[in-house]
Protein backbone atom coordinates (compact mmCIF):
# COMPACT_ATOMS: atom_id res chain seq x y z
CA UNK A 1 0.00 0.00 0.00
CA UNK A 2 1.06 3.43 -0.90
CA UNK A 3 0.72 6.50 0.98
CA UNK A 4 -2.23 8.93 -0.11
CA UNK A 5 -1.21 12.13 -1.37
CA UNK A 6 -3.14 15.41 -0.21
CA UNK A 7 -2.51 17.98 -2.88
CA UNK A 8 -1.68 21.50 -0.83
CA UNK A 9 -4.80 23.87 -1.12
CA UNK A 10 -3.39 27.73 -1.14
CA UNK A 11 -3.65 29.76 1.31
CA UNK A 12 -6.19 32.17 -0.15
CA UNK A 13 -8.81 30.51 -2.25
CA UNK A 14 -10.36 32.34 -5.00
CA UNK A 15 -13.88 33.10 -4.81
CA UNK A 16 -15.40 34.14 -7.75
CA UNK A 17 -18.91 35.39 -9.45
CA UNK A 18 -19.25 35.38 -13.04
CA UNK A 19 -22.58 37.02 -14.01
CA UNK A 20 -24.17 38.58 -17.09
CA UNK A 21 -22.61 42.45 -17.69
CA UNK A 22 -24.49 45.48 -16.97
CA UNK A 23 -24.20 48.83 -18.16
CA UNK A 24 -22.79 50.07 -14.49
CA UNK A 25 -19.79 48.16 -15.17
CA UNK A 26 -18.42 49.83 -18.15
CA UNK A 27 -16.24 52.18 -16.62
CA UNK A 28 -14.30 49.68 -14.27
CA UNK A 29 -13.87 47.26 -17.08
CA UNK A 30 -12.22 49.78 -18.91
CA UNK A 31 -10.46 50.95 -16.42
CA UNK A 32 -9.04 46.63 -16.03
CA UNK A 33 -8.83 46.71 -19.45
CA UNK A 34 -6.36 49.82 -19.60
CA UNK A 35 -4.28 47.64 -16.56
CA UNK A 36 -3.96 44.86 -18.66
CA UNK A 37 -3.76 46.22 -22.28
CA UNK A 38 -1.14 49.33 -21.75
CA UNK A 39 -1.30 50.61 -25.28
CA UNK A 40 -4.93 51.27 -24.79
CA UNK A 41 -6.16 54.10 -23.09
CA UNK A 42 -9.08 54.26 -21.13
CA UNK A 43 -11.93 56.24 -23.67
CA UNK A 44 -10.55 53.91 -26.30
CA UNK A 45 -11.27 51.07 -24.12
CA UNK A 46 -14.83 52.53 -23.04
CA UNK A 47 -15.82 53.17 -26.28
CA UNK A 48 -15.02 49.63 -27.83
CA UNK A 49 -16.66 47.51 -24.48
CA UNK A 50 -19.26 49.55 -24.87
CA UNK A 51 -20.03 48.96 -28.78
CA UNK A 52 -19.39 45.04 -28.04
CA UNK A 53 -22.75 45.31 -24.80
CA UNK A 54 -24.69 47.59 -27.22
CA UNK A 55 -26.99 44.88 -27.79
CA UNK A 56 -26.53 45.69 -31.17
CA UNK A 57 -25.26 42.45 -32.25
CA UNK A 58 -26.42 39.22 -30.34
CA UNK A 59 -24.07 37.80 -28.09
CA UNK A 60 -22.86 37.44 -24.44
CA UNK A 61 -20.88 40.09 -21.89
CA UNK A 62 -19.82 38.16 -18.76
CA UNK A 63 -17.56 38.84 -15.91
CA UNK A 64 -16.13 37.23 -12.98
CA UNK A 65 -16.04 39.31 -9.80
CA UNK A 66 -14.26 38.06 -6.48
CA UNK A 67 -15.38 40.14 -3.50
CA UNK A 68 -17.10 43.15 -5.50
CA UNK A 69 -13.92 43.51 -7.61
CA UNK A 70 -13.76 42.91 -11.28
CA UNK A 71 -10.62 40.03 -11.96
CA UNK A 72 -11.74 39.38 -15.43
CA UNK A 73 -14.17 40.05 -18.45
CA UNK A 74 -15.15 38.04 -21.86
CA UNK A 75 -17.49 39.61 -25.00
CA UNK A 76 -18.62 37.82 -27.77
CA UNK A 77 -20.92 38.56 -30.65
CA UNK A 78 -22.85 36.50 -33.57
CA UNK A 79 -21.09 37.14 -36.80
CA UNK A 80 -22.74 37.10 -39.93
CA UNK A 81 -19.74 37.73 -42.24
CA UNK A 82 -18.40 34.36 -42.47
CA UNK A 83 -21.04 31.99 -41.46
CA UNK A 84 -24.74 32.17 -40.25
CA UNK A 85 -24.55 30.66 -36.47
CA UNK A 86 -20.77 31.66 -35.67
CA UNK A 87 -19.85 33.71 -32.76
CA UNK A 88 -16.44 35.88 -32.18
CA UNK A 89 -14.90 36.85 -29.10
CA UNK A 90 -14.18 40.49 -29.40
CA UNK A 91 -12.56 40.92 -25.94
CA UNK A 92 -11.12 38.64 -23.09
CA UNK A 93 -9.21 39.59 -20.53
CA UNK A 94 -8.07 38.98 -16.85
CA UNK A 95 -6.61 40.66 -14.04
CA UNK A 96 -3.10 39.66 -13.35
CA UNK A 97 -3.44 38.79 -9.85
CA UNK A 98 -6.32 36.34 -11.02
CA UNK A 99 -4.53 34.50 -13.42
CA UNK A 100 -3.51 31.11 -13.50
CA UNK A 101 -6.49 30.41 -10.71
CA UNK A 102 -9.26 29.25 -13.18
CA UNK A 103 -10.93 32.44 -13.88
CA UNK A 104 -10.09 32.37 -17.89
CA UNK A 105 -11.31 28.88 -18.23
CA UNK A 106 -14.57 29.51 -16.57
CA UNK A 107 -15.49 32.85 -18.38
CA UNK A 108 -14.85 30.54 -21.40
CA UNK A 109 -17.27 27.97 -20.49
CA UNK A 110 -19.70 30.22 -19.56
CA UNK A 111 -19.55 32.40 -22.65
CA UNK A 112 -19.25 28.89 -24.80
CA UNK A 113 -22.44 27.68 -23.21
CA UNK A 114 -24.24 30.94 -23.55
CA UNK A 115 -23.37 31.41 -27.52
CA UNK A 116 -24.60 27.80 -27.67
CA UNK A 117 -27.80 28.21 -26.63
CA UNK A 118 -28.13 31.14 -28.91
CA UNK A 119 -27.82 29.02 -31.82
CA UNK A 120 -23.96 29.45 -32.53
CA UNK A 121 -22.43 26.64 -33.87
CA UNK A 122 -18.64 27.69 -33.29
CA UNK A 123 -17.01 30.36 -31.93
CA UNK A 124 -13.69 31.95 -32.98
CA UNK A 125 -10.99 34.44 -31.21
CA UNK A 126 -7.63 35.88 -32.19
CA UNK A 127 -4.46 35.37 -30.52
CA UNK A 128 -0.91 36.62 -31.21
CA UNK A 129 0.90 33.70 -31.98
CA UNK A 130 3.58 35.02 -29.42
CA UNK A 131 1.27 35.00 -26.38
CA UNK A 132 1.93 31.40 -25.45
CA UNK A 133 -0.01 31.74 -22.20
CA UNK A 134 -3.29 32.70 -24.23
CA UNK A 135 -2.67 30.05 -26.90
CA UNK A 136 -2.19 27.44 -24.18
CA UNK A 137 -5.57 28.72 -22.03
CA UNK A 138 -7.01 28.88 -25.85
CA UNK A 139 -6.48 25.18 -26.35
CA UNK A 140 -7.73 23.84 -22.94
CA UNK A 141 -11.00 25.36 -23.46
CA UNK A 142 -10.80 23.51 -27.08
CA UNK A 143 -10.21 26.21 -29.71
CA UNK A 144 -7.93 24.66 -32.49
CA UNK A 145 -5.92 26.76 -35.22
CA UNK A 146 -8.23 27.56 -37.93
CA UNK A 147 -6.52 30.16 -39.85
CA UNK A 148 -3.69 32.82 -39.53
CA UNK A 149 -3.90 36.05 -40.70
CA UNK A 150 -1.25 38.76 -41.59
CA UNK A 151 -1.51 42.25 -40.14
CA UNK A 152 -1.31 44.96 -42.35
CA UNK A 153 -0.26 48.23 -41.10
CA UNK A 154 0.15 51.72 -42.94
CA UNK A 155 0.95 54.90 -41.20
Amino acid sequence: NSPSRIKKLPSELLVMKIRKMVSADLPALAKLNVEIFKDTDQKQALVSLAYSFSGKVPGACLVAEEKGKFIGAIFAEKKTTFHRDAAYISSFFVAQSARRKGVGQALFSACLLAMKKKGMKSVSITVEQRNKKALSLYKKAGFKHFRSLLLLRRF
